[in-house]
């Protein structure tokens, strides 16, 4: 199975493992929706494997990361998911993969506005990659949306864990959020995620 780096296309079919554009992955490394035999679903753990640790390379890369944050082996019997978004009819109808968002909960410790330690458990963003020939053509923000929609949560509560310059231009061009309050861990906040504390 080869990558071809440039576009994402691999070589298998994703719409043999996947049936829309966007796709939720469980940590067992099987789409929420799939129901398939058992050596359907061990070819299939096999396929989404080798995506997230691919996709996962190339978002380390893109941030300049020594190692990638994301591969099979962390996400699998995590307490995450990854959104995965692909184009099905791309690559003669074999698709290919526009980017991921990988969400997850945590349990922090946040100073708040006054601040004052608080701790919380929160669902939190802990990577986000659109590949680079798929930037600036809106998949980031449906990718999100989805996710926000799924979830019915507002994307001023989410904690982001080490954003890019690429990602806080993201959500500030997008969401509207831009004042950043001060995290002694890898973890940002915005002003607003004390909005329902006031």
């Amino acid at each position: 199975m080869q990558l071809f780096v440039y576009q994402m296309e691999f070589k298998f079919k994703l719409s043999d493992f996947l049936m829309d554009e966007v796709s939720v992955i469980q940590n067992n490394l099987l789409p929420i929706d799939f129901a398939g035999s058992v050596e359907e679903k061990r070819l299939c753990i096999a396929t989404m494997g080798h995506i997230l640790d691919k996709m996962g390379e190339a978002s380390g890369r893109a941030q300049n990361l020594r190692t990638p944050v994301t591969s099979a082996l962390k996400f699998a019997n995590s307490d995450q998911i990854i959104y995965l978004m692909v184009n099905l009819n791309a690559n003669n109808c074999d698709g290919n993969v526009i980017g991921f968002l990988k969400m997850g909960w945590k349990n922090l410790f946040i100073f708040d506005l006054a601040g004052m330690y608080i701790q919380k458990r929160c669902f939190c963003c802990l990577d986000f990659y659109i590949h680079e020939s798929k930037q600036r053509q809106g998949y980031g923000k449906q990718l999100f949306d989805f996710m926000l929609k799924d979830n019915s949560v507002t994307v001023n509560l989410i904690p982001i864990d080490r954003p890019s310059e690429k990602l806080l231009k993201f959500l500030q061009k997008h969401y509207h959020l831009s004042t950043i309050v001060p995290q002694p861990n890898n973890f940002i906040v915005y002003e607003q995620f004390f909005n329902d504390q006031i």
